[in-house]
Order: C-alpha cells, then structure tokens, then sequence
C-alpha cells in the first residue's frame, strides 16, 4: 500500500477541484475520495494525547479551521470511507499518533477501493501544508489556480455572499502558493486542464510518481458519482475527459459587475492574515498577477459600496462569537477594506 506517498489536491473554491478528483480518482490505482476535513484543522497536529481525548467532541460539535474558510465539520463524508463515528473512534483509541490512526484509516480504505495510494481534495488543507508535510513527507500537493474572477462568480451563486467569496479566494490562494519552488509542490491552472487535458493530467501524474495512460483511467474505477452528493457535473459525461470544455473560462466578462470588480479588487489580507501565512502578498491584483492571469481593463474601478462593510462586519462577528463560544478563543479578522475604497474609486493594478 501507498501509504507514505498521498496527495492532497487544493486550491480555492470552484477551481476545478472536484473535476480533477474525479480525474484521478478514475485511476485503478489512486483513491482520491471527497473532502474529509480531518488534515486542515491545526488542532489535530497537537499532542496526540489531547488529540485522543478531544476527538469525541470534536466529532459532535465540529471544529473550526483558522483560515478564511471556517469549515466547523470534523470527518464529514465518513460514509464514502466505509467508516462511521463508532469505527473512527475506535480506531483513535487504538492508535498511539496521529500518523498511526492516518495510516490505519486509509489502509482500510484503500482495501476497500482494491487501490494503492490515496489522496484528498480541498481547498482548507492549504492552511496546514507544512503540519501535513511533517506528517508524510514524501506526500504530493497539487495546487489548481483559476481566473479569481470567474471562481468568485461561481462561488457567489453558491449562496455565499460577495465579500466571503473574494475574502475566500484572496485567502486560500495565498495559502497555496507559499508552497512554490518547493519539490512536493505543482502548480496547474484550471484553464490548461480544460484545453489541454491529457497533458496537464500527465504533467500531474508524473508528479504524483504513476504511470499515465488514457486508457487507464475509466469512469467504473470511480466512486464519486455515488458518493459525491450530487456535486460530480453530469455534463462530465461517461469518461473522465468527455465533454469537458472551456466554456467557463472567462466567465466573468459577461457576470462580473463593476461593483463585484471593485471588490475584488479592494480586498486586502490584513496584517494577522499576513503574518499566520507567512505572505507578502496583499490582493487580488498582486495575485493575478503573479499566477499569470491577464491584467484587468479599466484604469478606475467605482467606489466599493459601504453594503460590503456591512456584511464583511456582520460575517467578522459572528465568527467571532462562535470561535469564543465553542474555542475561547479571540477571532482576528483575515481580510479587509481599506476605508479609502469605500469612498474614492478603486485603482484595479497590484499595489507597489
């Protein structure tokens, strides 16, 4: 079993994730299963006696990442790793560390899938690479970018509101690309894989360390679109490069106001963001930038509406609350307006 080399796939909401889960996970030898929220929580990378004696609760009452994604679910999807609350916890109290209870979950799983590696999707498990990477440093991370502007588009029709969908981007971006130029590290665009993607499969699979042939990779080695919850496109079709298509690419040419671009590109990381992630990175511009992606158009950008600050106050304190009442401890905000856009148009370039 390939249980010292696993994968992590990441990269913010709505980046093609799930596309290339289902990609890799048509492989008869990787098991890519869905979010399991287990490695992006900093509190599991502690002592594994307060681990062990935490894990219930946990498990009844979630656990708060600290990132911009709050994500309070703790092993959610159990069922799509023939596990259950019972099984899990029987299997902590056997275990002597957090690598042990690891290795025993997903050799039990790989079993199951008659595989021999494993790998995980989400976006969160950026916020503790370095803690994952201690724990199996012979792991892959495979990090997709996409257009900021077309996965805000779509992360806003999920019902998330505006400033948590850019906050989200800027953040979890961020997050990833601290990673580049290390060697466990790839980095893919979303726009590539749809135009070309049995190269940039290939690309992945020469990374992750597998043989890549076309004809391995069959829609009957894959579980997702019976454990998936309905979030497997149907327009994917019967194998995993059928009918996929570029149709998405550029979305936000015809979705994106003016006021949303304002947004966009006024979202800062504050100072705390900063230093958690160990960034220079500030914004949106900075980061399209630096991914490759085509500048914005307008030289001037409206005013962000003071709608925005509302919000962005209103989603601040209640994760405040939460984070006090269930952690005791003190939320620090992770994105911000300057108060300047809030009044004054919005200059759309990358800060100096």
């Amino acid at each position: 079993m390939g249980l010292d080399t696993p994968f992590l796939i990441i990269g913010a909401g709505s980046s093609g994730t799930t596309l290339l889960s289902t990609i890799l996970d048509s492989h008869p030898r990787l098991a890519c299963g869905p979010e399991l929220s287990l490695f992006n929580k900093r509190d599991i990378y502690r002592d594994f006696e307060y681990v062990k004696s935490n894990f219930d609760k946990w498990m009844r009452q979630g656990l708060s990442t600290d990132g911009q994604a709050e994500y309070r679910v703790f092993l959610n999807n159990l069922d799509a790793y023939y596990q259950d609350q019972e099984s899990v916890l029987d299997l902590v109290a056997k275990s002597s560390s957090l690598r042990e209870f690891s290795d025993d979950f997903f050799q039990s799983y790989l079993e199951e899938r008659g595989k021999d590696i494993w790998g995980l999707k989400a976006g969160s498990n950026s916020y503790c690479i370095e803690e994952f990477m201690s724990l199996y440093p012979n792991s892959k991370i495979i990090h997709l970018t996409r257009d900021g502007r077309d996965s805000v588009c779509s992360l806003e029709k999920r019902s998330n509101s505006l400033f948590h969908s850019v906050s989200h981007w800027l953040f979890n971006v961020c997050a990833s690309i601290r990673e580049r130029g290390k060697d466990h590290y790839l980095e893919v665009k979303y726009e590539d894989i749809v135009s070309t993607p049995e190269q940039q499969i290939g690309k992945i699979f020469s990374h992750i360390g597998v043989e890549f042939s076309r004809a391995d990779l069959k829609k009957e080695n894959s579980y997702w679109y019976s454990h998936a919850d309905g979030n497997v496109h149907s327009s994917w079709g019967q194998s995993p490069f059928e009918k996929i298509t570029d149709e998405s690419v550029g979305r936000h040419l015809a979705e994106m106001s003016n006021q949303a671009r304002a947004l966009f590109y006024g979202m800062r990381l504050t100072p705390h963001a900063r230093r958690l992630l160990g960034v220079n990175y500030r914004c949106s511009g900075q980061l399209m930038e630096v991914l490759g992606y085509e500048g914005p158009s307008e030289k001037t950008l409206p005013p962000v509406d003071l709608d925005h600050f509302r919000i962005g106050v209103s989603e601040y304190i209640s994760r405040s609350k939460r984070e006090a009442a269930t952690g005791g401890t003190f939320w620090k905000p992770l994105t911000w307006v300057s108060p300047m856009h809030y009044f004054f148009p919005v200059q759309p370039g990358s800060p100096t």
